[in-house]
This record gives structure tokens, C-alpha cells and sequence, in this order.
């Protein structure tokens, strides 16, 4: 029994009475020596984070804009956060930043309009909560901005009504409010 509990207080870095365990003091997966489980990474838990938000349409460029916007967050020492409200698993799998979703009402057709509002705004506040964020650079429409749009329209109507959201024009204007910060930090 006391060989299990060891198994587990090891296994388990916040059992072991606040001895935070190593990567080499972790037991390793299955069959695979090499590969140890690091649930935090302390560097990047350090730096502030960044959210970025794309609410509404994207550009066909958007991986470009992306990765450049998320770069010059990472050269500014921050840790930039993505919210999106297009599902694009294309841009998950290629975006180095993390990427939440925030669903439009085409995604969510079933709900009724208070029931849709409900949720968004709880899934908002979840995801500031989740990552406290320290600014927000917003790359298209603010939260109320999206929510406004997704309200406006019916739910079968919101693929038009998306089309029409913030020109390309404001995501460069956002990327170039970047830079003073990145050059600051340099």
C-alpha cells in the first residue's frame, strides 16, 4: 500500500507537499522512456498575456495576420491568446498561439435569442477568467460589437450579416498599433 501511495505522490507533484516535481522526477508515459509530463510551463505561465480577438468575418489572409500579430507579442515578451468566431481547425493546426472559439449563431442555430446571448456572454467571462488577460488587441469587432451583429440578425441570416463586418483596413491598423510596443521592448 505505501509503494502506492509513493506511485501517486510522485505522479502527482502537488501531493508531495509543495515540492514541485522536475520533468526527470516524473514518471514516464507507457512504453515511451523518453516522454515525461509537464503540465506547466513556469516561463511561459510568467509572461502577460495578450488577448486577440477576430469576432465576426475573416480575411482570406488571416493566417498571415495572425502569426504576424502573435509574433510581435512573443518579441514583446507576452503571451498572446486568440479569440475567434469562426471554427477554422486549418488555423488551430498552424497557429502557435492558442485559439478559443467563440461560436456565431450560425453555429448555434437551435437556441433562441436570450438562450444564444446567455451563453456567449458566459463563455466570455469563462475565457477572461481563464486567462486574465492583461490588454486586448482587437483585430475586427468587440465583443458587444459581434454580439450586436449576432443579435440583429435571425440565425439564418448571420453568414450574410458576417460578410459585412470590419474591413481588412482595421485589421493592418491594429497590427500597427504593435509596433510602438515592440520596438519599445527591444
Amino acid at each position: 500500500m505505501r509503494r502506492w501511495f509513493d506511485h501517486i505522490r510522485t505522479t502527482i507533484p502537488w501531493l508531495s507537499h509543495g515540492n514541485a516535481a522536475s520533468p526527470a522526477d516524473l514518471p514516464a508515459a507507457d512504453g515511451q522512456e523518453g516522454i515525461r509530463y509537464v503540465l506547466v510551463d513556469g516561463e511561459k505561465e510568467a509572461r502577460p498575456r495578450i488577448l486577440i480577438t477576430l469576432l465576426g468575418d475573416t480575411p482570406p489572409n488571416i493566417a498571415e495576420i495572425l502569426d504576424a500579430v502573435a509574433a510581435a507579442c512573443r518579441e514583446a515578451q507576452e503571451f498572446p491568446v486568440i479569440v475567434m468566431s469562426e471554427l477554422r481547425p486549418d488555423l488551430i493546426a498552424v497557429t502557435a498561439a492558442p485559439i478559443e472559439f467563440m461560436p456565431s449563431r450560425r453555429h448555434l442555430r437551435l437556441l433562441r435569442d436570450d438562450e444564444y446571448q446567455r451563453y456567449v456572454r458566459r463563455r466570455w467571462a469563462l475565457i477572461m477568467a481563464k486567462w486574465n488577460f492583461a490588454s486586448e488587441i482587437e483585430l475586427s469587432l468587440t465583443f458587444d460589437e459581434f454580439l450586436a451583429t449576432q443579435m440583429a440578425a435571425p440565425a439564418q441570416d448571420i453568414a450574410e450579416t458576417n460578410a459585412s463586418s470590419r474591413p481588412e483596413q482595421v485589421l493592418h491598423e491594429a497590427a500597427h498599433r504593435l509596433e510602438p510596443k515592440t520596438q519599445a521592448a527591444r
